[in-house]
């Protein structure tokens, strides 16, 4: 999202891990609490980010995504908010499926997984484009309320890199990579005309 007309501050950060994070199964919508040991993780992750630059950090109301607002919210001098419509995908029967085992009951849905995420629709869940488009309508919403103040997200994985891939203009099959080649705190400074160029990306355009 390159422009030379900049705007106000995003700032994108990932949901503290869940025990099914850690012991790498699937998650979607499922609400789970942080993993032994990542409340600590995180504390000293925030403990370096700037207070003031922000007033309200927006999260994902399950519990992970609550409690790690809650800590990036004390270092930012700022306070938490749930936003229901930045949670992760649901993700139907693939929830909690190891990998190994997503592959071996719906493999075709698999492949989908890994070279063309968007095209995915999890059996009894929410088609992936959906939930990107849900997503970043929200990110969009928070933007024009913000009047030209820095906005915090936090997001989990799947959210992180869909939307990390927009803002890169990378293709969904970097989604991943989006996530794991990257930091847990990452601060965008967008164009000026960044939320229209969100809504365009939310609604196909």
């Amino acid at each position: 999202m390159a422009s030379r007309r900049r705007g106000r501050a995003l700032w994108l950060l990932r949901a503290g891990e869940t025990p099914w994070g850690a012991e790498g199964r699937v998650q979607g919508s499922a609400d789970l609490p942080l993993a032994p040991g990542v409340r600590e993780m995180l504390a000293l992750e925030f403990a370096h980010l700037p207070p003031t630059a922000v007033a309200v950090v927006h999260h994902p109301a399950d519990e992970a995504a609550t409690d790690t607002a809650k800590l990036a919210a004390r270092s930012f001098r700022g306070k938490p908010a749930a936003v229901d419509d930045l949670g992760e995908p649901h993700l139907g029967l693939l929830e909690g499926l190891t990998l190994g085992t997503f592959a071996e009951r719906y493999p075709t849905r698999h492949r989908q997984w890994q070279d063309d995420p968007l095209a995915l629709v999890a059996p009894e869940g929410e088609p992936l484009v959906d939930a990107r488009a849900r997503i970043l309508h929200t990110i969009v919403r928070l933007i024009r309320r913000s009047r030209g103040a820095e906005v915090a997200v936090v997001l989990h994985p799947l959210a992180l890199g869909l939307v990390r891939c927009v803002l890169c203009e990378a293709p969904s099959t970097e989604m991943r990579h989006m996530v794991s080649r990257r930091g847990q705190v990452e601060r965008y400074i967008l164009p000026v005309d960044a939320a229209d160029r969100l809504q365009a990306a939310a609604e196909g355009a």
